[in-house]
């Protein structure tokens, strides 16, 4: 930010639910479905993007001089299922994505599903979707192929021709789930800072950041 290379930006960080376990908190918040064979409660996406719509934007909006043309959500793993969660459910509320090593798989695949029926045509949003090349059952490193998942996600929205969606895809080298995260966030942050990426960048802007 110092050098000029990215946007000046606020980051808000949301921590888990006190009287439980971070991991916990985390899991049912970042979750869109119910899934009894998780040892952990799963399936409340939808109350946590309620409580940052009525809760967490309008406390930071009316404390900072941000932008809410230019809100950014950043999220890794788990926050980046949440994250295209987002973008499907309530596409309005953030205009740029930072999606690090979704985790596409859960749910046997459910958003993959639903970002096929998505409408796209009217939808703002710079979307960014990165993920470790080593991220690959082959590799050992993962039982899931977040690569693929990752790819076909993106592959998806780019098939919708929408003109105000602007997309990008990243795979870093030799990066496992938990390498990669750093790399993409930067990266995902320059690329969202470069002209012609987004239509408006204005001084102060703030990035809402998830991560399991």
């Amino acid at each position: 930010m110092s050098a000029g290379k990215i946007t000046n930006s606020f980051l808000v960080g949301i921590s888990w639910q006190r009287d439980i376990s971070a991991r916990s908190s985390r899991i049912r918040d970042y979750t869109h479905a119910v899934d009894e064979s998780w040892k952990h409660t799963t399936g409340g996406a939808s109350h946590h993007l309620s409580f940052i719509r009525d809760v967490v934007i309008p406390t930071i909006e009316e404390k900072y001089k941000t932008d809410p043309s230019s809100r950014t959500y950043v999220g890794n793993s788990l926050g980046g299922l949440f994250g295209g969660y987002v973008l499907l459910q309530a596409p309005e509320i953030f205009k740029n994505y930072v999606l690090s090593s979704p985790s596409f798989w859960f749910d046997d695949e459910s958003l993959l599903t639903d970002v096929v029926k998505f409408d796209a045509k009217n939808i703002n949003a710079n979307v960014y979707i990165s993920v470790g090349s080593l991220e690959t059952p082959d590799t050992g490193e993962t039982i899931h192929d977040m690569v693929d998942v990752a790819q076909r996600f993106h592959a998806v929205l780019v098939s919708k021709n929408s003109p105000s969606l602007r997309l990008h895809f990243s795979e870093v080298e030799a990066a496992n789930h938990e390498v990669a995260f750093a790399t993409s966030v930067i990266q995902g942050l320059y690329w969202l800072s470069r002209p012609g990426t987004q239509q408006t960048v204005l001084p102060d802007h703030f990035h809402t950041a998830g991560n399991t």
